[in-house]
């Protein structure tokens, strides 16, 4: 049988039936169940520990156990894990957000099989997972589930305990109107580093990073499920696809998808790393208009029929371009595909040659339309269309080809096909509508320019002017040219002759005016230069630009008056301001954290600007701290402080905080919450949080608090319960004195009472012992609650004890109030503190645990096989050192141990050890032996004696302990004998080890590993 059957067991299913189980995964098994006397509906939860017996006998091959009485043991100690959560969960329930079960029983399996069933019974209720599935939630119910579970997640933490098992399944909708948390998942805030996650807590709500059980586990696990279960409410029930972005929940708004997304986030360092902050943000967004009492998803519309349009226009409407397109589709689909005639070489050399001759479009129309006419067809209009627009794409030879082709196999194919004289006639006018007629080219008129004649007193030579092309006429040269060009040649040699005499005084004059000119043209020049240098350039040596997150300063370094220039200051997104130049410096403010801007110098009047002109400057990034909160540590002079920041964040903070008469404190921390220790108790504290990296902060960085120390009730414990009496005791806070206490005694069943006593004791009476309470005491100015929790048919252990005079066994025993419970009892052990649990299993009220380490501390616990509670059944109990061994007519003074590595044989005596093998000094994984001499005659019996090895670090703290029995005869050959250590250190360092003889000492023996 691979897992043992679910049964009624008692007392805890008493008056219930059970069904066959719903669920069944990892060993976990969900069973419904009905109470015959109220009708209510239950959920039984069992938890097989180990998950089958195969699995078990994987475990004993592999060698991870000894012997069924070791996994026994261990499986004894995860089962008492489950019974610690349920009790942490009935701890926590107390508060808004948890559920409770209402009652748990632990029971050995079967004979034959070994293990663990824990049963746990809860009442039926709506699941989350059930409401998501069917969309049924409003945009109010879902803040309010994140607020619940933020709440419940953040008391859980305050508890010291990350809960790592939050899914839809495992929420419960309690009162109609809550959502709680009631199911185990545990894991401790210290140990979370050193942990791995069970994979019975694996599910689709684990973050990405947590993918194995060798994964490091972080503490955004709790947000990280919120954020998930939230994305679901307010994406139609939907999970993100695993490895695709991650977009914005369907029916968030932004403000909502920034909340949940943050949450969703891959990066751990990017999560909310605390319930806190992420309810405080819930809590914050449910004051916009967008939370309201609506669903999330909205009911579909009801769909309106339409009538349908007619297929085919009226009569009166006339067709437009698309209907005839339609119409064409339709026709075409329906008609037989068009198989072209062939068409000879002939014929189409004769289309090509036709169109490469060809220029004037009309000629190309004339010679279409006169084809058509000489072989019998009529050119009606579309056959025209379908012409010109050949010819209008004429300078593609290949489309001639292809028409002229197409217009060859319709005439092949009219006559045998009427259904393909349809489809050609409809592609005709897909083609009329496609291209339209060219309009006819017209012919440039004649321009007519007339030229005038030149007047005889001008002596420039006449202008040029071209005419047009229609005008240009080219003329034959005449015969007379050269005799008119001989007299032309002689009145030019007159002119020049009359001329020379005056040349001289020309040249001179001209010389000067052009020296003149030049020297004007030189001192013009140097002016320019002059001007250009030391007025119209003007320098900026340097520009430095400084700023916040809002303001940006920029310092010039010129010699240039402020009166002339100005700085202008603009976005990427092209809005720009301007700021006049005052002593070197223009400011600019009112600007947006984040944001690039660009800088530039200008100058006013006549001048250009050069040197350093421009800068680009991004100003710093901005968060508002919406909210900054003190609260009482968990030690005197502590405080736990909090804040929410709105905008990008930092890695680290710093905290400052002083005090007057103090130094100022400094503390860096990671993540939104810090707990400052050592603060003076009566003294106010003032707390400065800054950001570790260049980020500016705005809002509530600062707080006020005042040191203060814890306030609660110590010790509190049930002191009895008999008779329907309770009696309840705790004790004041050290230094503190409480005028007045309020207890107060409920359970589920309706019983609710208040005492108030100045005392730190008090009763209550007339209780049922089968009513299962709940005790609370408080007091005005309590920074800390106390509670404790009394199950149905609690037993109360009057009187606990042992024994261990015997030396060889430490018996314990112990008396009670009322009936035995069902299934016996439970002792459990540790030794000097170490963390290996050991359980006995008993069925009287007494137990002997063997072999008794001589001068160890032993913490016992005795429980209840079934899972009820138990009360006073611990006991610390220290051991008396062991005395001298004596014994057979030797002692221990008798006796020599030489320490050496143990020989590579099964059996092996002193002849085998070499004289190099005798050492104190081991590397790790190597085995030590002892070789035993007396140096006196011993008796010779067949008694059993225990031998006990008992390892201590240097520390003298218990590191392992085992024992092996062999009769005393057994032991010697010769007066001699071997002993092989059980168990070596696996770390390097000095260790003792211990070996008593039935509890009388007989070594101690230092030794060391290295590595």
């Amino acid at each position: 049988m691979n897992l043992s059957e679910p049964q009624l067991i008692s007392p805890m299913l008493d008056g219930f039936v059970m069904g066959d189980p719903i669920s069944n995964h990892d060993g976990v098994r969900a069973c419904p169940a009905m109470h015959l006397a109220s009708d209510k509906k239950y959920i039984v939860k069992i938890i097989s520990l180990p998950a089958t017996q195969s699995k078990l006998d994987a475990l004993l091959l592999a060698g991870a156990f000894t012997d069924h009485e070791s996994a026994l043991a261990y499986f004894k100690e995860l089962a008492d894990g489950v019974v610690e959560e349920a009790a942490l969960l009935q701890k926590l329930s107390r508060h808004e957000g948890f559920l409770a079960f209402e009652n748990w029983q632990l029971m050995p399996m079967d004979e034959g099989e070994t293990g663990f069933d824990i049963y746990l019974l809860s009442q039926y209720r709506p699941t989350l997972e059930g409401i998501l599935q069917n969309n049924e939630m409003t945009h109010l119910q879902a803040i309010n589930l994140g607020l619940d579970l933020c709440a419940a997640l953040s008391a859980s933490r305050r508890y010291g305990h990350l809960y790592s098992n939050l899914r839809p399944s495992n929420i419960y909708l309690y009162n109609e109107r809550e959502f709680r948390i009631g199911d185990l998942g545990f894991l401790s805030l210290e140990s979370l580093p050193y942990t791995s996650l069970p994979d019975k807590y694996r599910s689709d709500y684990t973050p990405p990073e947590i993918n194995d059980a060798f994964s490091t586990l972080n503490d955004t696990m709790d947000t990280y499920a919120v954020g998930l279960i939230l994305y679901q409410a307010y994406n139609d029930g939907r999970l993100p696809v695993v490895g695709m972005a991650l977009n914005a929940p369907r029916h968030a708004d932004s403000a909502l998808a920034e909340i949940i997304l943050k949450a969703c986030a891959a990066d751990p360092a990017e999560r909310w790393q605390d319930p806190v902050q992420m309810g405080q943000a819930l809590a914050n967004y449910m004051q916009s208009d967008s939370v309201n009492d609506t669903p999330i998803v909205p009911p579909p519309a009801e769909e309106e029929i339409e009538e349908p349009e007619p297929i085919f226009p009226d009569e009166d409407t006339e067709p437009s371009t698309a209907d005839i397109l339609a119409e064409v589709d339709d026709a075409l689909e329906s008609a037989p595909p068009i198989v072209p005639a062939p068409q000879t070489n002939e014929e189409s050399a004769v289309v090509i040659e036709e169109v490469a001759a060809e220029e004037d479009p009309i000629a190309e129309e004339e010679s279409a339309v006169e084809e058509l006419t000489e072989q019998g067809s009529a050119p009606v209009e579309a056959d025209i269309a379908e012409e010109a627009s050949v010819i209008d794409e004429s300078n593609d030879e290949q489309c001639i080809v292809e028409e002229s082709t197409e217009e060859a196999s319709e005439d092949a194919v009219s006559e045998e096909a009427p259904l393909d004289e349809m489809a050609q006639m409809l592609a005709q006018a897909d083609e009329l509508i496609a291209h339209q007629l060219p309009d006819p080219p017209v012919a440039p008129e004649a321009i007519e320019v007339t030229l005038p004649f030149p007047e005889e007193e001008i002596v420039e030579e006449p202008t040029l002017m071209d005419p047009p092309i229609a005008e240009i006429e080219v003329e034959e040269p005449q015969e007379d040219t050269a005799s008119d060009n001989v007299v032309d040649d002689e009145e030019t040699d007159e002119d020049e002759s009359e001329n020379e005499a005056a040349q001289p005084t020309k040249k001179n004059k001209k010389l000067l005016v052009t020296a003149i000119i030049l020297a004007i043209v030189l001192a013009l020049s140097a002016a320019a230069v002059l001007f250009y240098q030391f007025f119209y350039l003007q320098t900026i040596h340097d520009m430095v630009v400084s700023g916040t997150e809002d303001k940006l300063t920029v310092t010039l370094s010129s010699k240039i008056s402020d009166e002339l220039l100005t700085v202008k200051c603009t976005d990427t997104h092209g809005n720009s301001l301007t700021a006049e130049v005052v002593d070197g410096v223009a400011q600019f403010t009112g600007l947006r954290p984040g944001t690039a801007y660009k800088l530039e110098v200008r100058i006013n009047g006549f001048h250009k600007l050069n040197g350093d002109t421009s800068e680009t400057y991004t100003t710093a990034t901005q968060t508002i701290i919406t909210g900054f909160y003190a609260a009482t540590g968990p030690e005197d002079g502590s405080v736990i402080l909090s804040f929410t920041p709105q905008g990008p964040t930092s890695q680290q903070w710093t905290v400052k905080y002083s005090t007057p008469g103090e130094e100022e404190m400094t503390r860096t921390f990671n993540g939104h919450m810090v707990t400052i220790t050592g603060l003076t108790i009566g003294k106010e504290y003032t707390f400065k949080l800054e950001p570790v990296t260049n980020l500016y902060i705005s809002g509530t960085d600062t707080i006020t608090h005042t040191a203060s120390s814890i306030i609660y009730a110590e010790n509190l414990e049930i002191v009895g319960f008999v008779n329907g009496n309770l009696v309840i005791s705790w004790n004041n806070p050290e230094g503190i004195t409480v005028p007045q206490w309020y207890v107060r005694c409920y359970n589920d069943s309706g019983y609710d009472q208040t005492l108030t006593t100045a005392e730190t004791s008090i009763s209550f009476t007339g209780l049922s012992k089968t009513g299962g309470y709940t005790i609370e005491v408080t007091a005005d100015g309590m920074t800390l609650g106390a509670r404790i929790s009394l199950s149905d048919d609690s037993v109360f252990i009057n009187k606990i004890q042992a024994d261990g005079s015997d030396r060889k066994n430490l018996k314990v025993t112990w008396s009670f109030d009322g009936d035995a419970p069902e299934g016996g009892w439970l002792l459990s052990y540790t030794i000097d503190g170490n963390s290996d649990r050991q359980v006995i299993t008993c069925n009287s009220n007494s137990a002997t645990i063997t072999p008794m380490i001589p001068g160890a501390h032993y913490s016992i616990s005795v429980t209840t096989a079934s899972g009820v509670s138990v009360f006073g059944g611990n006991l610390e109990i220290d051991t008396v050192k062991a005395s001298s061994f004596s014994g057979f007519s030797v002692k221990a003074k008798n006796m020599e141990f030489s320490m050496c590595k143990t020989p590579k044989k099964n059996k092996w005596d002193k002849d085998d050890v070499s004289k190099s093998s005798y050492t104190t000094t081991f590397k790790v994984g190597e085995s030590a032996s002892f070789v035993m001499h007396l140096d006196k005659k011993t008796d010779q019996t067949n008694d059993v004696v225990v031998t006990l090895y008992v390892i201590r670090d240097a520390a003298g703290q218990l590191i392992s302990y085992k024992h092996e029995s062999r009769t005393w005869d057994d032991m010697w050959d010769n007066r001699y004998g071997e002993l092989t250590i059980p168990t070596m250190p696996t770390a390097p360092g000095n260790y003792t080890v211990e070996i008593p003889f039935d509890g009388g000492a007989v070594l101690n023996q230092a030794f060391a590993i290295v590595g």
